[in-house]
């Protein structure tokens, strides 16, 4: 019996119709008595039998053990590593049914968290839907007899490690990268800096230069950077962030070329961009479209990053300000203003700290992290005499409760969603606001 005083529903085998996908990715359906399971790799249409892993008052965890009766949606994955890794999670499903499935997430988000009854066009979807990424990062663990396992988390197992020699989502210079850092790393990866357990992330730029930063690792052990950076090609840069201390070039150059949505810039290894460039410029043209003629306009971007949306803006008559925390971006915005003779106000600044003194604006622009807006940043934002607001999010559910947050001043008019991270249950949306 559990602690409720009912007998536990764990190991239970279980026949169930798979109804939808739920945020996350997992297969959802309803044992008898009316609790939601949920069932990772179940596609909707499914008829499985589960076992279930976790029981809970409301709902349960269980494991697929057969398909039954496959729904019309199911396909075969192509990734050898699907069903262990636990990155792609609805790589069973054809492209079609992902994307329904992303709709429903946003659109489940927005009303079930912002309490808004809004319908969510289908999801933008265009480009690869493999080898789409331009930046991925492994992690690199060295066991007992020397072995080295590198890959990704496994799913619902984050301290199991899945070997991955080649993930299909990268773009061919990422993965020809990382097949070329393992090929060459030594025994027990003796080029790589010392320590147990390393992150190592692999990036590309789309004029071909790559990237290697590794995170983690004694500061006395660097093992031999040179030796490996010699071995990869195309490689500009090879970066090292010892445990406890900060980021340093252990071979190459401190900058690499990248051509990014118009603009060229020189930027660090580790500056953020969006890892889907087709999906970054399908956004940058919704961003462009609903703002219309931008001349005359002040336009606040906030967590723009290198602040090509403001250099862009500016360079089209608008009075465009951004604002990111992370001062190496902003330093290579700057220099790519000046080279584009772009007059713009470049911030290096925590948005909460900055965010007054950009503020009023004719509109503004917030695309925050995972987590979303700060109740400061968003405080701000309740008070800001603005005519609209355009609201990248990464995640559904956060975008939902900062539109709560966010207050009765503002009208979400529109919401657009965009497949960014095909195969996995991620996707990027943009909401529209005008203030009420």
């Amino acid at each position: 019996m559990s602690t409720t005083g009912r007998e536990s529903a764990v190991d239970r085998l279980l026949d169930l119709f798979i109804e939808s996908v739920a945020a996350g990715g997992d297969g959802v359906a309803r044992e008898p008595a009316g609790r939601v399971v949920f069932v990772p790799s179940a596609a909707p249409g499914d008829r499985v039998r589960v076992r279930v892993t976790e029981d809970h008052a409301s709902y349960l965890r269980a494991r697929l053990e057969a398909v039954l009766e496959p729904g019309p949606g199911r396909v075969s994955p192509s990734c050898p590593y699907y069903g262990a890794c636990g990155g792609c999670r609805l790589q069973h499903l054809a492209p079609e049914g992902q994307l329904e499935a992303k709709r429903v997430i946003v659109q489940d988000a927005l009303r079930r968290i912002g309490r808004l009854e809004i319908d969510v066009p289908p999801v933008w979807a265009e480009g690869p839907r493999l080898g789409y990424r331009n930046r991925i990062t492994l992690t690199v663990r060295r066991e007992t007899g020397g072995r080295v396992r590198a890959g990704y988390h496994a799913h619902g197992a984050p301290e199991v490690l899945v070997d991955v020699a080649d993930c299909p989502l990268s773009e061919r210079a990422v993965g020809d990268a990382w097949r070329a850092v393992r090929s060459n790393w030594g025994a027990a990866a003796r080029r790589l800096p010392g320590g147990e357990e390393l992150r190592v992330t692999v990036r590309a730029s789309a004029t071909g230069g790559t990237a290697v930063v590794v995170d983690g690792g004694r500061p006395d052990a660097p093992g031999d950077p040179a030796a490996l950076a010699e071995s990869v090609p195309g490689l500009v840069c090879l970066a090292w962030r010892p445990t406890g201390t900060g980021l340093r070039i252990a071979a190459g150059e401190p900058v690499f070329h990248e051509r990014w949505q118009g603009f060229d810039l020189e930027l660090g290894p580790e500056t953020f961009l969006q890892v889907n460039r087709r999906a970054a410029e399908a956004i940058e043209r919704s961003l462009d479209e609903g703002l219309g003629e931008v001349a005359g306009l002040r336009i606040v971007d906030l967590y723009g990053g290198v602040g090509t949306r403001a250099i862009r803006w500016s360079l089209r008559g608008a009075e465009a300000a951004s604002c990111d925390a992370d001062r190496n971006a902003v330093a290579a915005g700057r220099a790519a203003a000046a080279h584009y003779a772009a007059e713009v106000d470049l911030r290096a600044a925590r948005v909460e700290e900055a965010v007054g003194a950009l503020l009023p604006a004719d509109v503004v622009v917030v695309n925050p992290p995972r987590q979303g807006l700060s109740r400061e940043a968003s405080g701000a934002l309740r008070e800001v005499r603005a005519r609209r607001l355009a609201y990248v999010s990464c995640d559904p559910a956060t975008l939902a409760r900062d539109l709560v947050r966010l207050g009765d001043g503002w009208r979400v008019t529109r919401v657009e969603a965009f497949d960014a991270f095909p195969q996995t249950a991620h996707v990027e949306t943009l909401a529209w606001l005008e203030a009420a």
